[in-house]
């Protein structure tokens, strides 16, 4: 008697795998953005509801 498996097995394990190959891609491009943007050295400033003097418009600029 054979154990042959399901042939919806073998098609399930290979989907599994480009989905986890394309997952890797995206978490890689989330992770190189990231880097890139460290070491631009930016000004990386969130919103944190206060006033920062570099907001103020200066006089030289009016």
């Amino acid at each position: 008697m054979m154990n042959k498996q399901h042939e919806i097995y073998s098609r399930r394990g290979k989907n599994n795998a480009w989905l986890g190959v394309i997952m890797g891609c995206l978490v890689a491009i989330i992770f190189l953005v990231t880097i890139v943007k460290l070491a631009s050295g930016s000004k990386m400033q969130g919103f944190d509801h206060t006033l920062r003097p570099e907001m103020l418009e200066s006089e030289n600029t009016k």
